[in-house]
C-alpha cells in the first residue's frame, strides 16, 4: 500500500513514457475546443461600421478567419435589418432604420461553437429636413460653422476646433476625443443628447489636449461630461451641467492641477435655478444624476474659484463632490438642495481614502476681503462625508438644514481631522466622528445650533487618540447633548519632537453651551457636554446653562445636566461654570482620581450629583491645597451642594474663607451615602486647572525638555508632526519656533526652517521678518524698508505685518511721530481685525494708534501729537539701553509695559517708587527694537516711545 505524503496532494503515481504519451493526447482531444474558444475570443473582432448616418447597406467580416469554422450571424432584434450577403467570414446586412427604436440599440452577433461576438449598433440621430450638419465617425481638423449639429459615433478633434454659438447634438453613446496637442473650446453653445438616449462625454487624455467651456455653454445628457485623464486640462466657467450622469471626471495623475472650474452649476433638475427634480435620458430615466465633479487617483487639484462671485453649485445630486485617494481643495461652492430620493442619497462632498497612502482634502479656508475660500452646505443629506484614511480639514464653511449630519468623519485612523470656525445650524448632528483611532483631532471654534446632537466623537475600537480637542465652540437651541465623547481615550505615550507637540488627551475647553427646548417629561437625558468610557478627559472652562430652569422634580432634575461623565477615570473637570440646571456636574460608576475643582454652580437643583460613583479624595489636607468650588447664590432648603451616592469612602476637603466656597459637614449642605465625609482647611493654596486651552506645546532646547523623534509610526502608517491648531497659530507656533532658535544663537537656513516646522501653510517669510527687525535695531531703516518691501506675503498676518512696517519705517523710525490721515486710517484698519486672524500687525497698529493691549482705544485726551514726551515732563535714558532704564518725571506714573514691534507684551513693570523715577530692568532683553508705554495712576493717559536695546 501506497503511503501518504504531507501536502495538497495525498498520493503520487510513477506513469511509463507509453502511459504518458496516451494521456497528454487524451488530454489535448478533450480540451482542444476550449484552446481554440480561448483563442479565439482573444483575437477575433467583428469588422464594419457602428454607424448607420452614412449608408443603410453594410459590409462585415471577422478577423482573423479560421478554416473550418463556421460563423452564424444574427441581427437582434430580428426585424432592424436583413442579410443580403453571407461568404460565413463576411456578410452584407441591409439595415431598416425605420425599424429601429432611438432608446434600444441594434446588435449584431455572430457565434461558432466554440464562443460568439457583437457590435452595438444605434439608428442615426439627425433630422433629416433641417439644415443641421450630420457627422458621423468624423475626424474635425477645421473650424465649425456656428450652426446646429448631430455628432454620431466617436468624433475626434484634431486641430484648435471652437464651437461658438452652436447646438451640438449627440447621437447615442456617441463620445468626443481631443487628440493633442489641440483645445476644443465650447463658447456659448448648447451639447446635448440629440435622439432622447445618453450620450458617452468629452475625453481627453493628454497634459497638452484641453477643453475650454465658458460664457453660458450648457453641457447636458451625458454618462461624462468631461473625463480628464493623465493631466489633460479642463477650464470650465459661467457653463451649466445638467442632467449627465457625472459631470466632471478628473483621474490618474501626480502632477499640478488640471482643473479650473468657476461659476458652474451642476444640476439634476428640469430648470436652471437647481430647484425641480428631473431624471436622466435613458438608460437611466429612473434615477437622479451619481456626481458634479469626481476626482481619483489625483496629488492635486482645487474645485472653486476664490474670487466674490464665482461660486460653483451643485443640486439634486447623490454626490456634489466625489472624492477618491486624491488631495483636493474645495473653494467658494454651494451645495444645496441634495436630498434623498429613493435609495440615493444626498453628499456634498464625499471623501474616501486609504491606508497606505496619505491624502489632504481642505474644504473652507479663512476669507480675507474679496477672497473667498468658504463652502455652503444646504438641505443635504449629509454635507462632507469622509470615509477611510485621509487627513481632512473642514475650515469657515456654513452647514443649515442638513437632514442627516452636517459632517461625518469615520475610520480615519492614523490621520488629522481640522473642524475649525464652521457654522452649523438645524441638523440631527452637527459634527459626527466615528473611529479615528490614533488620529489628532481638533474642533475648534465652531458655532452649532439646534443640532440634536452638536458634537459626537466616538472611537468605536476603544483604542487610544493623538489627541482629540474640542474648544472654543458656541452650542446653542434645542439638542440632546452638546458635546458627547465616547470611547475616547488619552495616548499613553506621547511621542514628542520639534517645533512643538500637541497635548495628546482628549481635552473640551471654553466651549459656551445653552439648552433650551428640552422636554423633562418624557426619558430622554439632556446633557451639555457628556463623557462615557473616557480616560484622562479634561474638562475646563466651559459654561453650560439654560435660559430659564428652576425645577422642583428630582426626576426631571436627574435628565438635564451640566457635565455629565459615566465610567471614565481621571476625568478633570475644572473652572466650569453651571447655570440654571438640573444636575451641573454628575458622576457615575468608575471615576477614579477625577477631581472636581474651582467650578461655578448656580441655581442648578443638585451643585453635584454622585450616582454609585468612585471619583476619588476631593483635595487632600497635607500640602494644605483645596478644591474650591463655588456654589455663588443662596441656598434653597432640601438641596444640596452635593448629593447621591459613592461607592467607596471619599472626603472632601474645603475652605470656609469666602462664603462662596463652603461645604460644611450636614444637612444641608451635602447628603450623599456611602462614606462621604467633608474636613475643613483654611488658608489654602489657590488652585488652577493644570492647562490653559492651549494644545501646543513649544519646543524648549536642551535640558531634560529637549525633544526628540519626529514621526509616530503605528504599524507601517506614519503620523508626520502635525499642529491642532488652526492657520493662524501654525503660523504663530512656527514664528515662536524661529525665535527660539534665535535667542539661543541657532542660525537656521530658510530650507532648514521649512523642513524642520513642517509647516503646511509655507511661511517663508518669517525669516525676512526677523531680518527686518535685526535691521531696524541697527537703525539700517533704509536696508530694513527694501528687505519689508521685498517680502511677498504668504497670507493676513504677514500683509498686515507688512503694511505696518512700511508706515513704521516712514514715520517713527525716520522720527517723525505725527500720522498722515492715510496712515492713520490702515492702521485703524488693521488694529480693528482679531489679532487672532489678524496677527502681529494688529499690535503693532495698536501700539502706533495708542490703544490698549485689551484693543479698546484710549480717551480722547490721552491721545497726544507727538510721540516726543512734550516739555520734558517724562525722559527715557540711556535710549538705546542695555541692562536697564531709567524714567524721570514719573510721580504719576503707575506702570510701564515694553512691547516687541510686533505688538506682543514682553515685561510690565510698576512703579513702586516715591520718588520722581523709577528703574526698568531690561536685561533679558534681546537686541532689537522695543515700544515702552507708560501708563499714568489714573489710567487717564498714555505715552509710548520707542526703545532701542544693544
Amino acid at each position: 500500500m501506497k503511503k501518504r505524503r504531507s501536502g495538497m496532494c495525498p498520493y503520487t503515481h510513477t506513469y511509463s513514457p507509453l502511459r504518458r504519451l496516451v494521456l497528454a493526447t487524451f488530454i489535448t482531444m478533450i480540451m482542444l475546443p476550449f484552446m481554440v474558444k480561448g483563442q479565439r475570443n482573444a483575437v477575433v473582432n467583428i469588422i464594419g461600421s457602428k454607424t448607420l448616418c452614412l449608408t443603410d447597406t453594410i459590409a462585415y467580416t471577422v478577423e482573423p478567419i479560421y478554416e473550418g469554422v463556421t460563423y452564424n450571424w444574427t441581427i437582434y432584434p430580428t426585424n432592424v435589418g436583413s442579410i443580403i450577403m453571407n461568404n460565413n467570414s463576411s456578410i452584407i446586412v441591409q439595415w431598416y432604420q425605420n425599424n429601429m427604436s432611438y432608446y434600444q440599440p441594434t446588435f449584431l452577433i455572430v457565434t461558432t461553437e466554440f464562443g460568439a461576438d457583437t457590435i452595438k449598433l444605434w439608428k442615426c440621430c439627425n433630422k433629416p429636413e433641417g439644415n443641421e450638419i450630420v457627422l458621423s465617425d468624423d475626424t474635425i481638423t477645421s473650424l465649425l460653422p456656428d450652426t446646429a449639429y448631430f455628432f454620431n459615433g466617436t468624433i475626434v478633434i484634431n486641430n484648435n476646433i471652437n464651437a461658438s454659438n452652436s447646438e451640438i447634438y449627440m447621437g447615442q453613446e456617441a463620445k468626443i476625443i481631443v487628440n493633442p496637442p489641440y483645445t476644443f473650446n465650447i463658447n456659448a453653445t448648447m451639447v446635448r443628447a440629440g435622439c432622447g438616449y445618453m450620450w458617452d462625454g468629452i475625453y481627453v487624455s493628454n497634459p497638452l489636449a484641453s477643453v475650454v467651456t465658458q460664457n453660458n455653454s450648457t453641457i447636458r445628457d451625458a454618462f461624462n461630461a468631461i473625463v480628464s485623464e493623465n493631466g489633460a486640462i479642463v477650464n470650465s466657467s459661467n457653463t451649466f451641467f445638467q442632467l449627465n450622469l457625472k459631470g466632471i471626471v478628473i483621474k490618474n495623475f501626480s502632477g499640478s492641477n488640471p482643473l479650473s472650474i468657476s461659476n458652474c452649476r451642476f444640476y439634476s433638475t428640469d430648470d436652471e435655478a437647481g430647484i425641480i427634480p428631473f431624471n436622466l435620458h435613458a438608460p437611466y430615466s429612473t434615477r437622479r444624476s451619481i456626481s458634479g465633479i469626481e476626482i481619483t487617483n489625483m496629488s492635486n487639484v482645487t474645485v472653486g474659484n476664490t474670487a466674490l462671485a464665482t461660486k460653483n453649485k451643485f443640486s439634486y445630486l447623490d454626490f456634489g463632490i466625489n472624492i477618491s485617494t486624491s488631495n483636493v481643495n474645495v473653494y467658494n461652492n454651494n451645495f444645496i438642495n441634495l436630498p434623498a430620493t429613493g435609495a440615493n442619497t444626498g453628499y456634498g462632498v464625499k471623501i474616501t481614502g486609504t491606508s497606505t497612502s496619505t491624502y489632504t482634502v481642505n474644504i473652507g479656508g479663512y476669507n480675507s476681503g474679496s477672497t473667498i475660500y468658504t463652502n455652503l452646505f444646504n438641505n443635504c443629506v449629509i454635507g462632507v462625508l469622509q470615509q477611510f484614511q485621509s487627513n481632512i480639514k473642514v475650515i469657515c464653511d456654513t452647514f443649515t438644514s442638513n437632514s442627516l449630519i452636517a459632517t461625518f468623519i469615520a475610520s480615519n485612523s492614523t490621520r488629522n481631522i481640522d473642524f475649525t470656525k464652521n457654522r452649523i445650524e438645524s441638523s440631527p448632528y452637527g459634527l459626527l466622528i466615528n473611529d479615528f483611532t490614533n488620529t489628532r483631532l481638533v474642533v475648534d471654534s465652531n458655532s452649532l445650533y439646534n443640532a440634536a446632537t452638536g458634537i459626537a466623537v466616538a472611537n468605536a475600537t476603544q483604542q487610544e487618540c493623538y489627541g482629540a480637542t474640542i474648544r472654543k465652540n458656541t452650542i446653542t437651541g434645542t439638542f440632546t447633548n452638546g458635546i458627547l465623547l465616547t470611547n475616547v481615550k488619552d495616548r499613553s505615550v506621547i511621542p514628542i519632537g520639534p517645533p512643538g507637540y500637541e497635548r495628546q488627551i482628549p481635552y473640551i475647553y471654553g466651549n459656551t453651551i445653552t439648552l433650551s427646548g428640552y422636554n423633562l417629561g418624557g426619558s430622554t437625558i439632556y446633557s451639555g457636554i457628556r463623557v462615557e468610557n473616557g480616560n484622562n478627559t479634561y474638562i475646563e472652562k466651559n459654561v453650560v446653562s439654560t435660559p430659564s430652569y428652576a425645577g422642583t422634580d428630582l426626576t426631571q432634575a436627574l435628565r438635564l445636566n451640566g457635565i455629565y461623565v459615566l465610567a471614565s477615570p481621571k476625568t478633570n473637570l475644572c473652572s466650569n461654570t453651571l447655570t440654571r440646571l438640573g444636575m451641573g456636574i454628575r458622576m457615575s460608576g468608575l471615576c477614579t482620581t477625577s477631581p472636581i475643582k474651582s467650578n461655578t454652580m448656580n441655581y442648578n437643583f443638585y451643585g453635584v450629583r454622585l450616582d454609585a460613583a468612585t471619583i476619588g479624595n476631593q483635595g487632600i489636607v497635607a500640602p494644605r491645597w483645596v478644591n474650591r468650588n463655588a456654589w455663588n447664590y443662596p441656598f434653597v432648603a432640601g438641596r444640596y451642594r452635593v448629593q447621591g451616592s459613592v461607592a467607596v469612602a471619599t472626603t472632601w476637603t474645603y475652605d470656609n474663607q469666602l462664603q462662596n466656597y463652603t461645604l460644611l459637614p450636614g444637612t444641608p449642605e451635602y447628603s450623599v451615602t456611602g462614606g462621604f465625609t467633608a474636613t475643613l482647611i483654611s488658608n489654602p493654596v489657590p488652585q488652577g486647572c493644570g492647562y490653559d486651552g492651549i494644545i501646543w506645546i513649544p519646543y524648549v532646547f536642551g535640558g531634560n525638555n529637549a525633544m526628540v523623534g519626529g514621526t509616530i509610526s503605528e504599524g507601517e502608517n506614519v503620523i508626520q508632526n502635525f499642529s491642532l491648531d488652526s492657520e493662524e497659530n501654525q503660523y504663530y507656533q512656527a514664528a515662536n519656533y524661529f525665535a527660539a532658535t534665535q535667542n539661543d544663537n541657532m542660525a537656521v537656513s530658510a530650507d532648514a526652517f521649512s523642513e524642520v516646522t513642517d509647516n503646511p501653510i509655507q511661511t517663508t517669510s518669517i525669516i525676512l521678518f526677523d531680518r527686518v527687525n535685526k535691521l531696524i535695531a541697527e537703525n539700517r531703516i533704509d536696508e530694513a524698508a527694501e528687505t519689508n518691501n521685498s517680502i511677498v506675503p504668504a497670507n493676513l498676518i504677514e500683509r498686515n505685518q507688512q503694511t505696518a512696517y512700511t508706515i513704521y519705517l516712514q514715520s517713527w523710525a525716520k522720527g517723525r511721530f505725527e500720522l498722515t490721515s492715510d496712515e492713520r486710517t490702515t492702521l485703524l484698519d488693521i488694529a480693528n481685525q482679531q489679532h487672532i486672524q489678524g496677527g502681529y500687525g494688529v499690535f503693532t497698529a495698536w501700539v502706533m494708534l495708542y490703544r490698549s493691549p485689551q484693543d479698546q482705544p484710549v480717551k480722547p485726551k490721552s491721545i497726544i501729537k507727538s510721540l516726543g514726551f512734550q516739555n520734558n515732563e517724562i525722559t527715557i535714558y540711556p535710549n538705546p539701553a542695555r541692562e536697564q532704564v531709567t524714567i524721570t518725571g514719573a510721580l504719576d506714573i503707575a506702570f510701564a509695559v515694553i512691547y516687541d514691534i510686533q505688538g506682543r507684551e514682553l515685561l510690565k513693570t510698576a512703579n513702586t517708587s516715591s520718588s520722581s523715577e523709577f528703574i526698568i530692568n531690561t536685561s533679558k532683553l534681546c537686541k532689537g527694537v522695543y515700544f515702552i508705554k507708560l501708563v499714568r495712576s489714573d489710567l487717564s493717559d498714555e505715552k509710548a516711545e520707542k526703545l532701542i536695546i544693544e
